[in-house]
């Protein structure tokens, strides 16, 4: 993990920390994590950045990358409370990045709540390779990496 933070520090100017926890801060800052901190944030703020801290899914999605310090051994007392670095250590703190993408409902004339979990997973890779080829500059269909 440390080799994984240590990149995360040397990237650390691109990253907007969003929280309200002062305890959450340190211990970014202890990990060589820093960045711009703001306690809440909009569309206009987290808009093709990389986003260390909590956001509502609709911001998610518009955010390049979100990371969560995620605390799976938190007890349950200690849940909405302000913790320590050395509490957040305890309770096991570590980064999960994610990307999040909006799903537009009626894709291809059928809300995605009225197709079965199957022909959403195979629509969701075929926009996936669609996405990738694009990145890698190939045409339309082709599959990245072949």
């Amino acid at each position: 993990m440390s080799e994984y933070l240590a990149e995360v520090g040397r990237r650390a100017a691109t990253y907007l920390i969003v929280t309200r926890h002062a305890g959450t801060v340190e211990w970014l800052a202890a990990h060589g994590v820093t960045g711009d901190v703001i306690p809440h944030a909009t569309a206009e703020d987290v808009r093709d950045r990389h986003i260390i801290g909590i956001l509502p899914l609709h911001l998610a999605a518009e955010a390049a990358t979100v990371t969560a310090v995620d605390l799976p051994n938190l007890r349950p007392e200690q849940r909405g409370q302000e913790l320590t670095p050395a509490e957040m250590d305890e309770a096991g703190a570590q980064l999960r990045s994610y990307r999040v993408a909006r799903i537009q409902s009626g894709h291809a004339g059928t809300p995605y709540l009225e197709r079965t979990p199957e022909q959403v997973r195979a629509e969701l890779e075929v926009e996936r390779r669609t996405r990738e080829a694009a990145r890698e500059g190939l045409p339309a269909g082709a599959r990245a990496g072949s």
